[in-house]
């Protein structure tokens, strides 16, 4: 079993963690019993990709097992807490995660708020895989929940030696939102970002643990962005302008928390999540004049992330502005590409792809009324 846990190719518990909780597992009780726990969740349909979210009474038994030893470990410890605890309770939380237990991973990232605060601060964790783990788990949960992190982000995340690639289409895109409103230049900042992540997202194989502090550096930026709720009230141009930034933000939110979720394969984080972008596009009329492509684009990402509530609603939105562009279904990709996409995201668009093309009617689109 152990061998399993160690060796599996995909994970809600990343390679470098799990190596550490093996080699901490051979002398530590509480670590053995949630490398045991993790493996038991594969026991049921395991399909050789990802466990069903599903946690039967093995894997509650170990967990259950990790949580009293790490319980003994924490009251019996010095003031400083070491690194076997601190990465059993990090595994105690992905493990929640990925089951969907927001409640139970909420209680274990507050206690990792106090285990940290005894070591001095994150910055004060020598080991960049702990780190690494530490904040992954923190970030992770905290665009999935849409709330600010926990912990402050390392110092060196925030230096970003890869210059954003801008392309024709993210450029125009990028030149509007800024003479829209100075409101909208922190989701022109977000949108740089993101295509740092798409390229990554190429090499990530190669190279996961850059991926991964890719996604961090985004993902902070993101989770920092104030919210601007739409308000209740008369259209005009402040709620055309909150309710761009909030649908942006949105997207955005969904295009890392799934590029994330597919790199390290969360599940329960995707059956948690709320569809927030759907409800969004669906409640309020947005002018997107000048922003088609962002229209297009931020759409896309609800159908594909969300699984959207209503996708008849939405198919006919996307297939409304894919017309006004004069695009056709290659070159929509292509369009995605250029403002932000990763491969995550295939199999989904292509669900949507063969969606519109069955859709009744969906070519009679100046039939549809137009937002």
């Amino acid at each position: 079993m152990m061998e399993a846990f160690l060796l599996r190719p995909n994970s809600s518990i990343c390679d470098k963690a799990r190596q550490m909780c093996f080699a901490i597992g051979l002398v530590d009780q509480a670590t053995l019993s949630l490398a045991l726990a993790e493996t038991a969740l594969y026991s049921n349909d395991y399909t050789g990709d990802m466990h069903s979210g599903r946690e039967d009474s093995t894997a509650l038994k170990h967990y259950n097992l990790s949580l009293r030893f790490t319980s003994q470990k924490i009251q019996t410890s010095n003031s400083v807490p070491s690194d076997e605890i601190l990465v059993t309770v990090i595994g105690l939380a992905n493990y929640d995660m990925s089951i969907g237990r927001v409640e139970r991973y909420s209680t274990h990232l507050a206690g990792l708020e106090t285990l940290v605060r005894g070591r001095g601060g994150v910055e004060r964790l020598r080991s960049s895989y702990l780190l690494l783990s530490l904040i992954w788990s923190d970030v992770i949960g905290s665009l999935s929940l849409d709330r600010p992190p926990r912990f402050a982000a390392p110092s060196h995340l925030w230096t970003q030696h890869e210059p954003p690639t801008v392309t024709h289409t993210l450029g125009k895109t990028l030149n509007t939102l800024r003479n829209l409103s100075p409101v909208l230049s922190d989701l022109c900042s977000v949108l740089l970002s993101l295509t740092r992540v798409a390229k990554a997202s190429l090499h990530w194989e190669e190279s996961t643990f850059l991926y991964c502090e890719t996604i961090l550096h985004s993902s902070y930026f993101l989770l920092l962005v104030p919210r601007h709720i739409p308000s209740e009230g008369p259209e005009g141009h402040s709620s055309r302008i909150s309710l761009i930034h909030q649908a942006v933000r949105l997207a955005a939110l969904r295009f890392l928390v799934t590029a994330a979720e597919h790199s390290h394969h969360t599940l329960g984080a995707i059956q948690y999540r709320k569809p927030q972008l759907s409800h969004l596009l669906a409640d309020y009329e947005i002018s997107w004049d000048g922003l088609e492509e962002l229209r297009v684009w931020v759409l896309v990402m609800a159908a594909v992330t969300e699984g959207t509530h209503d996708r008849s609603w939405m198919t006919e939105r996307i297939a409304i502005t894919i017309e006004r562009l004069d695009l056709n279904w290659t070159e929509l990709k292509g369009t995605l590409r250029q403002l932000a996409w990763v491969d995550s995201f295939e199999s989904q668009f292509s669900k949507l792809e063969e969606a519109m093309k069955s859709q009744k009617g969906i070519a009679r689109v100046d039939s549809i009324p137009r937002n």
